[in-house]
């Protein structure tokens, strides 16, 4: 067969060259072969090869191959392309060169890119020589793959061997390329292909006073709804650790439980932590469980990862069961630090009943049973007391004219085991009017009115429990919110009152305007103070808070930017927390975050310096998708 035309899109096929393969002696070879299609614009038969041109298309399998030329081996079933695709279950390769074996359905090519691997489709591999196993396995030289999407991938693991499924693609001799420079050693690993796949994640490296921090971080699917991240952590200067978070999901919750345990080489001890997070819903019925538990009362201070979490002086255990308006609690506090005894409500049955309406008034009322220990943790109780309590409580509301009325008073009975019973109650009544203004330019929009309460403890009163048994505190003064709208068209949302006790005035009031990327809130209750001032115009941002309570003033200013560029997009921060008192910082440091823009890379380097550490804390972090 030689010269025939384009028109015609001659076929050569193959179970023609088996059947002249039989007739000359070689028919075994070619009847085990596979049925295979070839069709091009020329083809030709010479000395038991068969080779074809322009518009290539091949089937053998399920496989499908597209080519500029090809030369059939029928002897040794070898199917040579050039310059085209090569398409099975696993994806789609482009080559330069391609050697395929009929017989045994895999082969070899030059120069190649696969792309599409995986389920969703989202592999890309690209190597000088890659051989395409009949089993999915792939290895050769100079593979390189990632599962960025992106016309330049940010990175990229150059492997010695990759075997891909549905699932993920596995590697072995890897090595993680960022940007295309070589950044980390991957003996092996797994890149997951699927959304839920069990795989390697990056790796989690820092510095601090323990020395290097490093992490492999390890996701595993437990199932449907469910998943765990082990990551055996060193610490060159303190030890190794494993750290464990399992997550699940059922119908009507979601819990969370973290755990972490391992050889101490400082303290030369076994150390632990663990931290549970469960909830759950149906209707009238909830259960609930959310607490922290520390082996020993230093875990904290040395493995806490933030300045503020290292200074916590205790670990709270919390636990709620309740159908409709029965609930049994749980409410336990364990001691860190040099703290002394505290007290927790080892367990409490309550019963409540909410919303009822007897005429004007919305009543609610309830009655409780504890169980109240006190000791360095709740499971370490030493004294046990039981207690009673019930309240009952009602609110009211009127509308005369523009006039509004609002009421609520609340009454609570106390009895304990060891201690004399007493009793407390209250009330508060509030006055509204509906006010406007025009103020200049601007337009003012809210309520006024006159609020008076007070509350005290009444009857029988141990001394032991309740150290105060002066007179009842009392509350009179003005109250007012509203909103203001300048001629500037910055709205002011602001509100308070003002109110005269025995102690004398008690303000409290809150404010906060906004005007464009500006942002100011601020806050008075009592003897707190809390102003905060942000900017954020998408590209600067700006945050200054300052708290001052007592003794205690404290800042936290915050600046940062957003550098987009061309591919990436970079965002320099600093942070800071300052004790305005004493004039130090207790804890600052800069942070740098990289995006790729097609978001298949992200990374963050933060450096920390903080007032109980000697040496800063370095920490880094990879996410790649």
């Amino acid at each position: 067969m030689r010269g025939l035309g384009r028109a015609a899109c001659l076929a050569g096929l193959l179970a023609l060259v088996a059947g002249a393969a039989r007739a000359s002696g070689e028919g075994k070879a070619a009847a085990e072969g596979p049925q295979a299609e070839l069709r091009a614009d020329r083809v030709e038969l010479v000395d038991g090869v068969v080779r074809g041109e322009g518009q290539v298309q091949a089937r053998f399998g399920g496989d499908t191959a597209t080519a500029t030329r090809f030369e059939l081996d029928r002897q040794r079933q070898v199917l040579t392309l050039w310059e085209g695709t090569w398409t099975r279950a696993a994806g789609t390769a482009r080559f330069a060169r391609a050697e395929i074996d009929l017989d045994a359905g895999g082969g070899e090519v030059l120069d190649a890119v696969l792309e599409g691997a995986g389920a969703p489709g989202r592999l890309s591999l690209r190597g000088e020589a890659l051989s395409w196993a009949p089993d999915g396995t792939l290895s050769g030289r100079g593979l390189r793959l990632t599962t960025c999407g992106c016309e330049t991938p940010p990175w990229q693991v150059q492997a010695r061997q990759v075997t891909v499924d549905d699932r993920a693609a596995a590697f072995r001799g890897g090595l993680l390329r960022l940007c295309g420079l070589p950044v980390l050693p991957l003996p092996a690993g797994r890149v997951p292909l699927a959304e839920r796949a069990s795989g390697l994640l990056p790796p989690e490296l820092g510095w601090g006073r323990d020395g290097l921090e490093l992490g492999l971080p390890v996701y595993l699917v437990a199932g449907e709804g469910a998943d765990v991240t082990l990551t055996p952590e060193l610490r060159t200067e303190r030890g190794a650790r494993l750290l464990g978070e399992g997550r699940w999901a059922h119908p009507g919750g979601r819990g969370e439980l973290r755990l972490a345990g391992g050889w101490d080489g400082v303290e030369d001890a076994a150390r632990g932590a663990g931290q549970l997070d469960q909830a759950w819903a149906d209707q009238g019925a909830r259960l609930a469980v959310l607490g922290r538990v520390e082996g020993d009362r230093d875990y904290l201070s040395d493995y806490g990862d933030a300045f503020l979490s290292r200074g916590l002086p205790w670990a709270e255990t919390q636990a709620v069961a309740a159908w409709r308006g029965l609930r049994l609690e749980h409410d336990g506090l364990q001691a860190l630090g040099e703290t002394g005894d505290q007290g927790q409500r080892l367990v409490g049955a309550v019963a409540r009943l909410s919303g009822r309406r007897l005429g004007p008034l919305s009543v609610q009322a309830g009655a409780r049973v504890d169980a109240v220990g006190e000791g360095p943790a709740a499971w370490q109780a030493e004294q046990v007391a039981g207690r009673v309590e019930g309240d009952l409580g009602a609110t009211a509301g009127r509308q005369l004219g523009i006039l509004r009325l609002e009421g609520q008073a609340r009454a609570r009975a106390l009895s304990w085991t060891d201690g004399q019973p007493w009793a407390e109650g209250g009330a508060v009544a509030t006055a509204w009017l509906p006010g406007w203004a025009d103020l200049g330019g601007a337009r003012l929009v809210g309520e006024v009115g006159l609020r008076a309460g007070g509350a005290g403890v009444l009857g029988s009163v141990d001394a032991r429990l309740v150290e105060d048994e002066a007179a009842p505190a009392w509350q009179v003064g003005p109250v007012a919110q509203g909103r203001l709208l300048t001629a500037g068209g910055v709205p002011v949302s602001a509100g308070g009152l003002l109110a005269l006790g025995p102690d004398g005035l008690v303000p409290t009031a809150w404010l906060r305007a906004d005007r464009g990327p500006w942002a100011l809130a601020g806050t008075v209750d009592g003897g707190l103070q809390d102003v905060g001032m942000s900017f954020d115009d998408g590209v600067a941002g700006l945050r200054f808070q300052v708290q001052h309570l007592g003794a205690l003033l404290q800042a936290r200013p915050e600046v940062g930017w957003r550098l987009p560029g061309v591919l990436s997009e970079w965002r320099p921060a600093y942070v800071a927390h300052l004790d305005l008192t004493g004039g130090l910082p207790l804890s600052h440091g800069p942070s740098l975050a990289f995006s790729s823009r097609c978001g298949c890379l992200n990374a963050g380097l933060a450096a920390t310096w903080s007032v109980d550490r000697e040496v800063p804390a370095v920490g880094f972090r990879l996410e790649v998708r």
